[in-house]
């Protein structure tokens, strides 16, 4: 007890500055709202389609919340834009989801990040591409491939009514 009287403070002092650090250091590397580790998916549902995902990472930073979508592979110029369309896929969910809408994201390659804008041109671009994807994949006749990769025919769904499909073995509808 004579330690604790003798020493009070100093040990008030070191609790003050640890605070400090704390928030200093919360305040320069944000606050984690959502993470790879998080179980909960995030999940839009509409009467046409539900659309589900799971960001990397979502910090707030600054005032600001911001998505981190982390990518693997070879570091682009500027950002693949698939990549762009799941941020602003992941902009939607997140705001339907927590009543919050993000500032912006980041899409970090190994060598650079691109920060992208969370703005309605975004989201409307995501909601068409949404909703031209449920009008072709209701008439398989009209989907035409955009690709010259093999797995990706050999996995789809509509590969046997594809009559562009890179698969030599069409497996029938049946088996899918």
């Amino acid at each position: 007890m004579d330690f604790i009287k003798l020493y009070l403070k100093e040990i008030v002092i070191v609790c003050v500055w640890v605070l400090i650090i704390y928030f200093i250091f919360r305040r320069i590397f944000g606050k984690k709202v959502y993470g790879q580790y998080s179980d909960e998916i995030l999940k839009y549902e509409t009467d046409d389609f539900i659309l589900t995902g799971k960001p990397d990472r979502v910090l707030e930073k600054f005032g600001n919340l911001i998505i981190y979508e982390y990518k693997s592979g070879k570091t682009p110029k500027k950002p693949y834009e698939d990549h762009v369309i799941q941020l602003g896929a992941y902009f939607i969910l997140f705001e339907e989801t927590n009543k919050k809408r993000p500032d912006f994201g980041i899409i970090k390659y190994n060598e650079k990040e691109f920060r992208i804008e969370n703005t309605d041109e975004l989201k409307n671009k995501v909601l068409n591409l949404i909703q031209d994807y449920l009008k072709q994949t209701s008439h398989p006749e009209f989907i035409r491939r955009n690709h010259n990769n093999y797995g990706k025919c050999h996995h789809c769904r509509f590969r046997s009514e594809c009559k562009q499909s890179l698969v030599l073995n069409k497996v029938p509808a049946h088996d899918i």
